[in-house]
């Protein structure tokens, strides 16, 4: 997708739910869960398929707090562009495969939940599976 078809997308929205200066603020609260959350699935504007990655990247972000730098996980992807960030409750191990599986880990999700709420209002939905933490609502 490049940068015009970007922009219609964007301008498609009912309302921006996320600034960059809240983007921020996600990811430094995450930075605080221990053990780290994982399995995290993030939905970008520009494609169809969900990326998995972690949620503590606020390491990665420029000075700006506008994109991340150029690193892993999501190099250069401007913070406007995550459509939304979905924490489950539990995931698979990255070492897990057919042949070895291993037991699914946990996510702390409602420490985070209770962490972000008590710092800020965040467009945060609760399903029985984790959090979706969404960046724009659609028509």
């Amino acid at each position: 997708m490049n940068k015009k078809q970007l922009k219609t997308r964007r301008n498609s929205t009912v309302a921006l739910l996320m600034s960059n200066a809240k983007w921020r603020k996600l990811f430094e609260l995450a930075a605080r869960i221990e053990p780290p959350l994982g399995g995290v699935t993030w939905q970008f504007l520009f494609t169809d398929e969900p990326q998995i990655g972690p949620l503590n990247v606020a390491q990665c972000l420029v000075c700006d707090n506008s994109h991340f730098a150029d690193c892993w996980p999501f190099p250069c992807i401007e913070l406007k562009d995550i459509d939304w960030i979905f924490v489950p409750d539990e995931y698979h191990s990255s070492h897990s495969d057919p042949k070895r599986p291993l037991p699914m880990l946990k996510n702390d999700v409602n420490g985070f939940i209770a962490l972000v709420q008590q710092n800020g209002q965040f467009p945060l939905e609760r399903t029985d599976t984790g959090v979706k933490i969404t960046g724009y609502q659609w028509r």
